[in-house]
C-alpha cells in the first residue's frame, strides 16, 4: 500500500475487524439464548425475565440458571473448536522456512 493511501487501509482494516466482532458476539450470543430456551424452564426467553416473575420456584430458578450456564459453554465450546481449527489452518498454510543451504566443502 502506498504511504498516501495508509488511512485508507487502516480504515478498511478496522472496519474488518468491528465487523468480526459484532458477528461474532450476535451469532455466539443467538447460540446461547437459543440452548437456554431449548433447555430452560421455559418461563420466560431469557434469565432475568425469569428470575423476576412474581412466585418462580426455587427449582424453576435453578433450572434457568443452569440452562443459562449450559449455553454459556455451548458457546464457549463452539468458539474453541472454531479457534483450533482456524489455528490448524493457518499452520498449515504459512509459508514453510527455505531449509537453510550448507555449503559443502570438498576434503
Amino acid at each position: 500500500m502506498p504511504a498516501e493511501r495508509a488511512g485508507a487501509a487502516g480504515a478498511i482494516a478496522e472496519t474488518g475487524n468491528e465487523i468480526g466482532n459484532v458477528l461474532g458476539t450476535a451469532l455466539m450470543g443467538s447460540l446461547a439464548a437459543l440452548v437456554f430456551r431449548l433447555a430452560g424452564p421455559g418461563l420466560a426467553p431469557t434469565l432475568g425475565e425469569t428470575l423476576q416473575l412474581p412466585g418462580i420456584a426455587p427449582t424453576a430458578a435453578v433450572d434457568a440458571k443452569e440452562a443459562f450456564v449450559a449455553g454459556l459453554h455451548t458457546a464457549v465450546a463452539v468458539l474453541t473448536l472454531l479457534h483450533v481449527g482456524l489455528g490448524a489452518l493457518a499452520l498449515r498454510w504459512l509459508p514453510q522456512p527455505e531449509k537453510a543451504l550448507v555449503p559443502q566443502v570438498p576434503a
